[in-house]
């Protein structure tokens, strides 16, 4: 298989900084979506060292060496075990999440656009269709967008509306909303995903994404230097970048949008009837919750919603 090196995807500038390399017998071993002979299916040994560096320009981490169009097919065709993915896309956490990130679309597409039916909105990678699902009524339509071949016999399985083909995307938009759940952090081209994203929406249209949150991989690198088991975000063979609050902003900014504020009311779970010390872990529990609402409502998080600037 073939890994290309990168440039920094968010600036492309060639010079970085290597902050650990990463073997496929440390991240693969963890998934357990990957079969047992993932690495002979890659055809890497599995002590290959895969670089994350930061890009000496404008400090955003990605991975190095980028999977060939070959290697990327082997990968998520082969390597990873579609009853595993789908299973694991289905799990009671990743479940609510995906929920969580629908309703604020719905939530904050519907404020702005309160007299327009059927509203359209687009899951652009949208695996599984478990947003898909709970966002289309007789007053929403969803469409979703995949390039995953296996994931699309699944869509059409289930009755769901969903392409792989940019132009069909363009013919049935443009879209109200836009919903990026954990995408940009898979793709080469991150940029280049948000300005086609631009393209598709309305006039005051709403883009609603979320990433995994990488403010710092100082412990990763600690972890990997004391052999211990790292967290399965760090996977360079998937996860080609690496976000922070700071970064996925910029990034937003400089493809013409602009964060916007979050509406709607606060739940953060604060169940004040619970019994004796499941009080008291419920209240920091929930203030927990709260500083992270804080820090997403601001704009500061890694869940937000942005509008063309």
């Amino acid at each position: 298989m073939n890994f290309d090196k990168r440039a920094c995807p968010a600036c492309g500038r060639q010079e970085h900084v290597v902050l650990f390399a990463i073997r496929p017998e440390q991240f693969g071993r963890i998934n357990w979506t990957y079969r047992p002979d993932f690495a002979a299916i890659m055809d890497v040994a599995e002590d290959t060292p895969f670089p994350i560096v930061r890009c000496r320009g404008c400090g955003f981490v990605y991975a190095f060496l980028l999977p060939d169009n070959e290697a990327l097919g082997r990968l998520y065709d082969v390597v990873i075990d579609d009853e595993r993915a789908y299973l694991e896309s289905e799990g009671p956490q990743w479940m609510a999440h995906q929920l969580r990130l629908a309703g604020l679309a719905l939530e904050e597409t519907g404020a702005r656009f309160p007299d327009t039916q059927p509203l359209k909105i687009l899951d652009f990678g949208c695996g599984y269709g478990r947003i898909m699902i709970a966002l289309s009524g007789p007053r929403v339509e969803c469409l979703g967008f995949e390039t995953s071949v296996r994931c699309l016999e699944q869509l059409e399985k289930r009755g769901l509306a969903a392409t792989g083909d940019v132009d069909q995307l363009r013919k049935r938009g443009p879209y109200h909303s836009i919903v990026l759940s954990d995408v940009l952090e898979h793709v080469a081209r991150p940029r280049e995903v948000l300005s086609l994203c631009r393209s598709l929406l309305v006039p005051q249209g709403i883009l609603c994404l979320n990433v995994p949150q990488f403010e710092s991989l100082r412990d990763v690198a600690r972890d990997l230097q004391a052999g211990r088991t790292v967290t399965r975000g760090v996977n360079p063979w998937e996860h080609l970048n690496y976000f922070s609050r700071v970064s996925l902003r910029k990034m937003l900014v400089a493809e013409g949008f602009r964060p916007i504020p979050l509406s709607g009311p606060i739940d953060v779970g604060l169940r004040l009837t619970r019994p004796g010390i499941r009080r008291w872990g419920n209240l920091v529990k929930s203030m927990g919750r709260l500083l992270r609402h804080f820090h997403e409502r601001s704009g500061l998080g890694t869940t937000v919603c942005a509008e063309p600037a």
